[in-house]
């Protein structure tokens, strides 16, 4: 099988590799503050709603896991594109 290469314009390159570098940004600072935010509510409260935030940081880092793995497909395609 053989590999194709979409060409890009430098400047589209950058755009590519600027939006991955964003992607993983957010990404990651999303997923600290998601366990940050459990901690604090392990510590300071009980019952339904440390269950509740225990829900809303699952799916957190399941849409940041998401951003992380397009961010990093990006960052791939702007390195190995042709110009």
């Amino acid at each position: 099988m053989s590999s194709t290469q979409i060409p890009f314009t430098d400047d589209g390159k950058r755009t590519i590799a600027s939006a991955a570098t964003w992607g993983l940004i957010v990404s990651a600072t999303s997923l600290v503050t998601g366990i940050l935010t459990l901690l604090v509510e392990l510590t300071s409260r009980t019952g339904e709603s440390v269950l509740a935030q225990m829900v809303q940081t699952g799916f957190t880092v399941v849409i940041d896991i998401w951003l992380l793995q397009a961010s990093l497909v990006l960052r791939n395609i702007a390195s190995t594109t042709r110009g």
